[in-house]
């Protein structure tokens, strides 16, 4: 995997985090998997799924560097379907 790229700030972790750039989600799944987390953006927004301190899965959405949701999922699938959604509104 090419394409990584570090978040820094993010919501409920101590640290930096060195996520794999992606809208795919077969690849997003892949990364996830590996716990590797995610972050991807195109016209509609951008988003970054990671772990958080407590290993709590994290999906955040953001519009024009603004967080318009953010919210903690149960599995590594739901956050992917939640990405794709996302990453594929008003296109």
């Amino acid at each position: 995997m090419a394409n990584i790229v570090k978040l820094t700030g993010c919501k409920e972790v101590s640290h930096d985090i060195y996520a794999y750039f992606t809208c795919d989600a077969e690849k997003a799944l892949k990364a996830l998997e590996l716990e590797i987390p995610c972050t991807g953006a195109n016209s509609t927004g951008a988003y970054n799924i990671y772990f958080n301190d407590e290993g709590e899965i994290i999906c955040e959405y953001m519009t024009f560097c603004v967080t318009r949701e953010f919210k903690k999922v149960s599995s590594i699938q739901d956050a992917v379907e939640w990405m794709d959604k996302k990453m594929n509104e008003n296109e």
